[in-house]
């Protein structure tokens, strides 16, 4: 097969780094999976890897001439791992959540997955496995039904460590789930079909409550004239609110 020609470098652009620490990893093999096979000079790779990152890392090159010296001077800046690591876990512990219940669990879920995905990358996994005060912390951001959820769910597992951290993120992977069925039944209520306007019994376009403790129609949970009950919390059903519900307990 004849060799490809250079302007294959351009048909796939090279990457830009953000200046984030936990892009660097990506950015570098990146980088070294486009140019590898491309054999540039180095006055071009410099010219090139100089048009690529932030100005701050600009900066860092002043003066240097060759890709050697480039790249031990920004590994030292982004590429630190212990750096990146404690990156990762500042940004988890200090996620807020806030809006109806199935955004909250699908924002907690997203930066569960990213920490894990980043820290096994690093090859620092094991930190999560037995960090019970990052469960507890975690956990203390969801809403009280959620929370009651969590401890249910920690009681009937047992066992010496039932609040471990490889549960907590199987019980948050399966909360998402319910949380995107009620997303879709937020949206569905948004629209034409079933919603605001769609007929039934909204004959006056008001939108629905639905109580996320009783399931019943009319009234939100801060209303709901039942008692709370063990079913009304391991429903998955019962564990999330309309957008309308959420709106109105503001």
């Amino acid at each position: 097969l004849p060799d490809r020609p250079r302007s294959f470098i351009e048909k796939i652009k090279l990457p830009t780094f953000s200046g984030k620490l936990e892009a660097w990893p990506d950015f570098l093999k990146t980088w070294s999976d486009i140019t590898g096979p491309e054999k540039m000079t180095e006055a071009v790779e410099l010219l090139c890897i100089r048009q690529h990152i932030p100005q701050e890392a600009v900066e860092l090159l002043d003066g240097v001439q060759n890709m050697e010296t480039a790249w031990k001077r920004l590994k030292r800046k982004y590429g630190d791992r212990d750096l990146m690591i404690l990156h990762v876990t500042k940004r988890l512990n200090g996620v807020s959540l806030s809006g109806p219940l199935y955004e909250q669990v699908e924002k907690l879920a997203i930066e569960c997955e990213r920490a894990v995905t980043l820290l096994n990358h690093l090859k620092a996994e094991a930190l999560l496995k037995n960090d019970f005060e990052l469960v507890a912390r975690l956990s203390s951001k969801l809403p009280g039904n959620l929370l009651l959820s969590w401890d249910t769910s920690c009681t009937e597992r047992g066992g010496e460590s039932p609040a471990s951290w490889p549960h907590f993120l199987t019980w948050l992977r399966n909360q998402r789930e319910v949380a995107h069925f009620a997303r879709l039944r937020s949206l569905t209520k948004d629209g034409s079909g079933t919603g605001a306007k769609g007929g039934g019994d909204n004959r006056n376009g008001a939108a629905t409550l639905v109580c996320f403790k009783c399931q019943a129609v009319g009234h939100a949970a801060r209303e709901c004239p039942h008692p709370p009950t063990q079913d009304m919390f391991t429903a998955n059903a019962g564990r999330f609110q309309t957008e309308e519900e959420y709106k109105a307990e503001r």
